[in-house]
């Protein structure tokens, strides 16, 4: 078995530095020592030379200020506490993974327990999980045996997950689709406009809104017009 030697030359995650002595634009800045004294508004100038004279760098902490607030350290150290930060934040960082588990509408007992098992599994990691029922042929018309399965598979999860999104919306994207003559729901998605929003507040909550916003808005009769016509909402 050949042996791999370990990474010594690991790539660190980047910084990004802060404005230093004669880079700093302002002509006057708020100054904080070394000891973290406040010296109050001082020349740009003044400040440079007062952290010259401690062989420390100036080095602007708050830019947005007004004026800016920068303060007297060694820069070597400032490089060194930002680095130990972000290396310690890209650890704790954890990027969760979407696991798809497929069934069909007439899934046997064991097979259906085995995914749950699975899914289990995945949801304690941290993972998200989404559940897949394929139709083929005949099955179409057991659409309600679909969304039966769909709500035990939620009841039996539900002590370590909570639903995103209604399958029926899945089930819609399906049909519209297939109606639209895309084969697949995946090249039926790759086509949609996507359209990026800024919004400020706790992540899972904004989601959490916007579901219960897209439910609202897509009741049943609203949904099954939309399938009708290829995806497109009825005015």
């Amino acid at each position: 078995m050949q042996k791999t030697k370990p990474n010594y030359f690991r790539r660190k995650p980047k910084i990004s530095l802060p404005r230093t002595n004669q880079r700093i634009r302002s002509l006057d800045v708020q100054v904080i020592n070394s000891s973290g004294e406040n010296l109050g508004v001082l020349p740009i100038k003044k400040a440079i030379e007062i952290a010259k004279g401690e062989n420390m760098d100036l080095i602007e902490i708050s830019p947005n200020a007004n004026p800016p607030v920068c303060k007297i350290m060694d820069m070597g150290k400032y490089k060194y506490d930002m680095q130990k930060k972000a290396s310690k934040a890209k650890k704790n960082q954890k990027t969760a993974a979407l696991k798809e588990l497929k069934l069909r509408p007439g899934t046997e007992i064991h097979d259906y327990n085995f995914k749950i098992k699975n899914a289990k599994k995945f949801l304690t990691k941290g993972d998200k999980v989404k559940f897949t029922v394929k139709f083929k042929g005949r099955e179409m018309q057991f659409t309600q045996q679909g969304r039966d399965l769909m709500d035990r598979i939620i009841e039996d999860t539900k002590d370590l997950g909570k639903v995103e999104l209604n399958p029926k919306f899945e089930a819609a994207i399906d049909r519209a689709a297939m109606r639209a003559g895309k084969g697949s729901s995946e090249a039926y998605m790759s086509e949609w406009r996507r359209e990026t929003q800024a919004m400020e507040g706790n992540p899972q909550e904004l989601v959490d809104k916007l579901v219960n916003e897209l439910e609202n808005q897509f009741n049943d009769e609203v949904l099954e017009k939309t399938i009708k016509a290829k995806g497109i909402k009825p005015e």
